[in-house]
This record gives structure tokens, C-alpha cells and sequence, in this order.
């Protein structure tokens, strides 16, 4: 059975930032198959041309740029890439993140700082270049921003990234209130412990068995799981949702 009209997303570009591996890859190729043309961002130039390479192997079309998005000059050039490629930007999935386990009483300013830069600023930076381009083109478009359950939870050690996270969905809903009248929604997906690459923290046995017992579906997710929440937020599936988030977490957020 062919999918929805309203889901696919033919004739529409797409940034993904931190593309090249784990999460970002299954988001930009999950992307691609619904049928948007995708830019894909991150510092790795090597992985992110294997990425693309899968994509247009699929019959899909996709572009690599090495792109630090702490740099907010080359946050403007992918962004720019995109127009200049496709000629078009439609939709931005803002995907950075890096987790941090540490006593918070033990926890170095330095760290916080480096974190925050990392899940909070580079969400910041992407979302407003392409938001920018989005009202100047004035057809609107739709950004998805990559929260966590720790936006909305806290767990023990995890203190700058339940900071970083937290901003992330304060930011998402803010954009979504200012954006709205240039008919930009902006969203949030929430994932709790998503596999990389499909294949969970094999080398920490214990760590693997204590998600799945405490995820109601008793598993972690995957990639691609995440990315079909991402297909939804960014078709017209999702016409009349803004300023919200999409727990892809097993249930860990019903408890």
C-alpha cells in the first residue's frame, strides 16, 4: 500500500545536522525514502559521504558538507548549500548531542560549558540560519529540533545534559510562537535510549539490561523509529502541530 500523501515529502530539502552516524544517519535516510532531497551536515566529510552515497544508492538525492556547527559561518553555509543545490530549504532536523555521566558536585564549569555548547548552542545556531532563509523564501517550512525525555525528566548524574536538553525544548516552543505567523512550525522529538546504529551499548551488559527493564516495551529504540517521527513532524501529516514534543521512549515519560 503506497504511503499517505500527506506523509511524503517529494520535492522538498532537508537539512539533518549531525548526519553522519548513529541517530542523525537513520533520521536524513528515513528523510530520504519519504522523498525529500537531503543536505547532510556534521564534521566527519568521510562518514557523511557514506551516508549520502546509501541515499542516492536508494534513488534518492543527498549532499555532504563538512560543516562544524559550532562555527555559526558554516551553519549559514549548509544552510546556503542547500538553496544553492536544490533551491529550496523546506525543512531542518536539528540533531546534536553528546551525553555526560558525572556526579553533579563533581561536575567542572569547564564541562557544563562544553556541553552546553555542544546539545544547546548548535541547536540554537541551526535553527536560527535556516529559520532565517525559511522567512525570507516566505512559504514556510517546518523545523524539528532533537530533545530527549531528560527535557522533561531528570535522572541522577546526567545534571548538564537535563540543562542542555531542557533549553532545547524551551527553545523549540519560543520558535514555535514566534515563527507561526510565517507559517514555520517548529517541534521537538524526544527519544529515550535509541540504539546506535541499531545495536545497543553491547560492551556494558549491565547498562543494556537496566533500560530494558525499566522501558515499558521492554527495549531500546532504533534509529529508524526515531527517524519516522521525524518523516511526521516534517510532512503535512503534521499540518496543524506546532510547538510540541514526540516522546519516541517506550513509555518511559506514561511512568
Amino acid at each position: 500500500m503506497p504511503l499517505l500523501p500527506e506523509f511524503r515529502l517529494d520535492g522538498r530539502v532537508a537539512v539533518v545536522t549531525g548526519a553522519s552516524r548513529s541517530m542523525g544517519r537513520a533520521i536524513a535516510k528515513t528523510l530520504a525514502e519519504a522523498g525529500a532531497d537531503v543536505v547532510l551536515g556534521a564534521r566527519s566529510r568521510g562518514d557523511l559521504e557514506g551516508v549520502a552515497a546509501e541515499i542516492e544508492r536508494a534513488g534518492s538525492r543527498a549532499v555532504a558538507v563538512e560543516c562544524d556547527v559550532d562555527d555559526a559561518a558554516a551553519v549559514d553555509r549548509l544552510v546556503t548549500q542547500a538553496v544553492d543545490t536544490f533551491g529550496r530549504l523546506d525543512i531542518l532536523v536539528a540533531n546534536a548531542g553528546r551525553f555526560q555521566n558525572v556526579d553533579a558536585a563533581d561536575l567542572e564549569l569547564s564541562d557544563f560549558d562544553a556541553l552546553l555548547t555542544t546539545n544547546l548552542r548548535r541547536v540554537v545556531a541551526s535553527c536560527l540560519a535556516a529559520g532565517r532563509v525559511m522567512i525570507a523564501r516566505g512559504e514556510g517550512g517546518s523545523i524539528v529540533t532533537v530533545t530527549s525525555i531528560q527535557a522533561h525528566i531528570g535522572i541522577p548524574r546526567t545534571a548538564s545534559y537535563v540543562v542542555s536538553k531542557h533549553g532545547v525544548l524551551g527553545l523549540t516552543k519560543t520558535l514555535a510562537l514566534e515563527w507561526a505567523k510565517h507559517g514555520i512550525r517548529v517541534n521537538a522529538i524526544a527519544p529515550a535510549f535509541i540504539a546506535r546504529d541499531e545495536e545497543p551499548l553491547q560492551d556494558d551488559p549491565a547498562f543494556v539490561a537496566y533500560v530494558q527493564s525499566r522501558t515499558p516495551l521492554g527495549r531500546w529504540g532504533t534509529g529508524r523509529e526515531v527517524g519516522l517521527a521525524a518523516v511526521y513532524l516534517a510532512s503535512d501529516a503534521s499540518s496543524y502541530v506546532t510547538g510540541t514534543t514526540l516522546a519516541v521512549d517506550g513509555g518511559w515519560l506514561a511512568g
